[in-house]
């Protein structure tokens, strides 16, 4: 992740908001968990209007977590752009795209963690440890790897549309 995408981690762990629990019953308020997008409705979102836009909203705890479109659009159509917010109270914490909502809630879990944690979990998740096959491998290499694969499997896996539009854009935007 970014720096701007640590910061919003970083952010919302120290307001108290657990991506892990808080979002267990969806990965992005517009895809399904095998990355089909979706109405945020579907996902337990209510929409309301602002400004004379729908806008989704969705309360955890003490959380507020709302969705709008980028270009008035329904949001699963603009899953990648759309505007993620989370707010406590009525105080906005985050703000991100679509994209980077995914890659936060992807890429949370390995800020800050060591070799041995990032070597456990890919041992778990994948099925191997590459600092035993490997011992050399570059420590952001391997935050690389792990963020990668999380967010592949966030979306669904490697053959699902919200992966496949993730590398489309990529590959556009080298």
């Amino acid at each position: 992740m970014n720096a701007d995408l640590i910061k919003a981690a970083n952010l919302l762990r120290e307001a108290g908001f657990n991506l892990k629990s808080l979002t267990r019953d969806f990965i992005h308020p517009c895809l399904t968990v095998d990355g089909t997008p979706i109405s945020p409705s579907a996902n337990g979102f209510h929409q309301a209007m602002k400004a004379g836009k729908p806008v989704y909203e969705r309360v955890l705890g003490e959380f507020v977590i709302s969705v709008e479109s980028a270009n008035a659009a329904d949001p699963a159509e603009d899953w990648f752009d759309c505007q993620v917010t989370v707010a406590k109270s009525t105080a906005p914490i985050v703000s991100l795209t679509g994209y980077g909502w995914l890659q936060v809630v992807s890429g949370a879990e390995f800020v800050g963690q060591d070799q041995g944690y990032l070597s456990n979990w890919y041992l778990n998740n994948v099925g191997y440890d590459p600092v035993a096959e490997e011992p050399n491998i570059d420590f952001a290499e391997l935050v690389s790897s792990c963020e990668e694969l999380a967010l592949i499997n966030n979306c669904g896996g490697v053959d699902s549309a919200a992966y496949l539009s993730i590398e489309g854009i990529r590959a556009r935007e080298d």
